[in-house]
């Protein structure tokens, strides 16, 4: 079985854009729109257990999930991940894991819809 086969899920990635909007309270609205040939990436998702979360936690960062590539995707923090069941992602840090681009993750947080 090859890594690949284990990428059932898609997602695309959406950056910000330069443009900033004002809700009616004042606060900032932040607009996302698709990155160029960044959608439907194959990948898996995978909730991160108590015990990384745990790890994470005693660092001061809070991340909810874990998103598999079979290549480096180029997020940037800020970015959101929207999958294809509708839930969406906002990046939080990506890893290199074998070293050698052979296949990355991305730490994400999952958002309220």
């Amino acid at each position: 079985m090859s890594f690949e086969s284990l990428l059932n899920r898609t997602v695309t990635l959406k950056r910000p854009t330069p443009t900033i909007q004002k809700d009616t309270s004042g606060g900032k609205l932040t607009n996302f729109q698709n990155v160029d040939q960044a959608a439907d990436i194959p990948c898996t998702i995978q909730p991160l257990s108590n015990k990384v979360k745990q790890w994470y936690a005693q660092r001061q960062v809070y991340n909810t999930h874990r998103i598999y590539f079979a290549s480096d995707i180029h997020a940037k923090r800020q970015d959101i991940l929207v999958a294809d069941d509708g839930k969406i992602y906002v990046f939080a840090g990506d890893q290199d894991m074998a070293g050698r681009q052979r296949y990355f993750f991305i730490d994400v947080v999952e958002q309220s819809p």
